[in-house]
């Protein structure tokens, strides 16, 4: 019997006679009860991951003592105020009437999981809000360091963020003074990019200035002179190429850890490049998938989420395993891993896939309670498709059910519902300003000549990094002494990448339903464009990018202007032509051609002198 399979048959353990509120209750505890020891069972007997060269007691088993501390952490840390019964508006994914008929209970799971993807989906003016945010903070940033480069990464890059998502914005400067932080945050506040006065955080293991943007108010981080975050978005699109739907796995994974206040790492919770990797490790270690026989696509994300939350809720042992998604994905002994958090134990690890000396989760300190909520999760969702299977097992050999599954574990709350209708009122209020900005997608610069050109700035970045990153690991019981690269390696990296034409990724959905399920049919006559609109945009496109029907010059592909009144050619090279609702990526110019080429901010300073003398 393989794992997993208790989910599928719990309707059949219900009684059916039993009609009375509290004997469905005892039949939902006494099946949920009966549910774990039968997966206990299963698991001992046919295993659901591959045992390898470990026991049983070392992947799934954990000592009592350790059981009563998590147990312990459960009670002291769980809300109740997220686990109640939302409210009708607060489940507004639900398609009401749409006349879709369901084998079973868990064929319902699997299409609700994609109607939860597509109503968080973000629509095109939340995600042109969030390219006038990139692109104001990279015009005040360059207005005193001309010779920068901004660069967004994370869960904006790869296509994996919710509406209430940070902005992971990473700058490379040529400055590697301790004050730059500083300085770029008292100009973010001087040119009200921010709405408040920025916070710069010097102490942790990369240094970052947070704030919330004036107009949109989103979170934004902005890091100085680090390349990870590019690297890591690069193996993480590489994995969704081999996964499809891995993608919304992991954005209604990161949506419940959202909901229950868990997926901040500084305080402790669990961040999305985490999630991505848990969600890709089980993926590559359950036994059906990798055998061929099971395909994350034919009706069975429903069935799959369930074993999700059943895995690391119940069965993994984050005590003593970690988790390593490179080479097909294995699991290995901490004590024999010396990348591993030792101090606290209850980390759980998982190895960077593009870095095999980084921990990407030694900030989850939360863990044990994290997993606890998981195992909540499994528990009611079992418990809700076995009384669904129940109330519709009368019907014929399909079902209509348009109750909510995922609603047992979490909801949209209003203030994110009214947060996402404030930024359409604002569009709506603001077009003129936002039209400056628009681009529905960017593009962002070939980051192989942003290695060659901050080379020593990234190479001195990285060192501050892995001194704090070791004086940490220390702290925290784990022995290394992570070695440095080299210039010769970054320029390898360069040369690699040199002629790929990199770009941000799709929404991993169709298309938004978030207007449709909050305005209805009338959204259109909400935030449409009026004529006398159209043609004044239309108007200043072909001003900018040059009319379509005169075929267009080489002068015309230059780098689109964001900012009114400035001339391209002041703004730097050319990155790409600007079709209507198009961009399409130019090669940079040769090294010698531009980069080698570029003043520096010392030798603008000997400029100004020789002008003075």
């Amino acid at each position: 019997m393989p794992y997993g399979t208790p989910s599928l048959d719990a309707p059949k353990m219900f009684q059916e006679n039993s009609t009375s509120q509290e004997s469905v209750s005892e039949t939902s505890t006494v099946i949920t009860e009966s549910l774990s020891q039968q997966a206990t069972d299963v698991v001992s007997q046919s295993s659901f991951i591959p045992l390898g060269e470990f026991s049983n007691r070392e992947l799934f088993e954990v000592d009592a003592m350790r059981q009563r501390n998590r147990a312990s952490g459960m009670k002291r840390k769980e809300r109740s105020e997220t686990w109640r019964v939302p409210f009708e508006d607060e489940v507004p994914w639900v398609t009401k009437d749409s006349g879709r008929k369901y084998k079973n209970a868990t064929q319902r799971l699997h299409y609700e999981i994609d109607e939860v993807v597509k109503y968080l989906c973000p629509t095109d003016i939340e995600r042109l809000w969030r390219v006038f945010a990139i692109k104001r903070i990279e015009q005040c940033i360059k207005s005193s360091y001309p010779s920068a480069e901004v660069m967004v990464f994370g869960s904006f890059n790869t296509g994996l963020y919710l509406p209430t998502s940070d902005l992971d914005i990473v700058c490379f400067v040529r400055d590697n003074s301790p004050n730059v932080l500083r300085k770029i945050a008292n100009l973010l506040d001087y040119q009200r990019i921010s709405a408040e006065r920025p916070a710069t955080i010097m102490k942790a293991v990369v240094p970052i200035i947070k704030f919330q943007e004036y107009y949109t108010k989103f979170n934004v981080d902005i890091s100085f002179n680090q390349s990870s975050g590019y690297i890591s978005a690069r193996s993480m699109k590489e994995f969704l190429d081999q996964w499809p739907l891995l993608g919304k796995m992991v954005i209604v994974v990161k949506w419940f850890l959202k909901h229950h206040g868990l997926d901040d790492p500084s305080t402790g919770g669990m961040g999305g490049f985490t999630v991505f990797c848990m969600m890709l490790s089980f993926f590559q270690m359950h036994p059906f998938i990798r055998n061929g026989t099971l395909i994350p696509n034919d009706d069975n994300l429903g069935v799959l989420l369930i074993e999700f939350f059943e895995l690391y809720g119940l069965k993994f042992n984050f005590f003593n395993i970690a988790i390593r998604v490179n080479r097909g994905g294995e699991y290995v002994l901490k004590n024999n891993e010396s990348w591993t958090t030792k101090n606290p134990y209850t980390n759980i690890c998982i190895q960077d896939p593009s870095d095999p000396d980084n921990d990407i989760a030694r900030s989850t300190r939360n863990t044990d309670i994290i997993f606890s909520y998981f195992e909540k999760a499994f528990r009611r969702l079992v418990v809700r498709v076995g009384s669904l299977e129940r109330k519709y097992h009368n019907q014929d050999e399909e079902m209509i059910i348009e109750e909510s599954i995922l609603s047992s574990i979490f909801f949209i709350p209003r203030r994110i519902i009214e947060f996402r209708k404030e930024l359409h009122r604002l569009y709506a209020d603001k077009q003129i300003l936002a039209d400056n900005y628009k681009t529905a997608y960017i593009i962002p610069p070939n980051f192989s000549h942003i290695v060659n050109r901050f080379l020593h700035e990234i190479e001195y970045a990285d060192r501050l990094k892995n001194d704090k990153a070791n004086k940490l690991s220390n702290r925290n019981g784990t022995q290394r002494i992570k070695n440095k690269r080299t210039g010769r390696e970054y320029r390898d990296m360069a040369y690699q990448w040199k002629n790929e034409v990199d770009s941000y990724r799709e929404y991993p959905c169709e298309g938004s339903t978030f207007l449709l399920a909050t305005y209805g049919e009338t959204y259109n006559k909400v935030f449409a464009y009026t004529n006398e609109e159209m043609e004044v945009m239309t108007k200043r496109n072909e001003r900018k990018a040059g009319s379509s029907k005169s075929g267009r010059t080489s002068k015309d592909y230059e780098r689109y202007d964001y900012q009114v009144g400035e001339s391209s050619s002041s703004r730097g090279h050319k990155r790409h032509k600007v079709e209507e609702n198009e961009i399409i990526y130019i090669e940079h110019d040769s090294e010698d051609d531009y980069y080698n080429n570029l003043p520096t901010q010392r030798s603008k300073r000997r400029k100004k002198g020789k002008k003075r003398n």
